[in-house]
């Protein structure tokens, strides 16, 4: 996706770390990725762009001037936390998601893993359904 093609949400925190954040578009707006942990939702609704954020493990909130301040904190956990320098590798954040990870870093560089390689065609994973099984076609 090309930065004129975000919404100005998104861009705007693409500046935060932009080595760090990723964003994958959907329907109707973004989905932000730290280092392949997704963070933060901006949406188009009615004209207007509005960003919920949270982890899996926490509910997402809607970004405004009461979370303002969960949301920097947020973010500087993430700075912190989510890093190969981050003291505590205990901390949710640096376990969260390890194979996202990898792949938030190798989609930024794959000559790491190999200086053969190229990067396309590389498609991001998505994640299904939990819990679902699925249908038996009978025939």
């Amino acid at each position: 996706m090309r930065p004129v093609d975000l919404s100005k949400t998104a861009q705007r925190l693409l500046t935060i770390a932009p080595g760090a954040i990723d964003v994958v578009s959907a329907r109707h707006g973004e989905t932000l990725r730290y280092f392949g942990l997704p963070f933060a939702r901006v949406r188009r609704l009615l004209g207007s762009e509005r960003l919920w954020f949270g982890v899996e493990s926490v509910r997402r909130r809607r970004l405004d001037e009461n979370t303002e301040n969960e949301f920097t904190t947020l973010l500087t956990e993430l700075l912190d936390h989510r890093s190969a320098a981050a003291s505590d590798h205990r901390h949710a954040f640096y376990r969260n998601a390890a194979e996202a990870w990898l792949e938030s870093l190798l989609r930024r560089d794959i000559t790491q893993l190999d200086p053969g390689l190229i990067i396309a065609p590389l498609h991001a994973q998505f994640r299904t359904a939990r819990g679902r099984r699925a249908r038996r076609s009978s025939g």
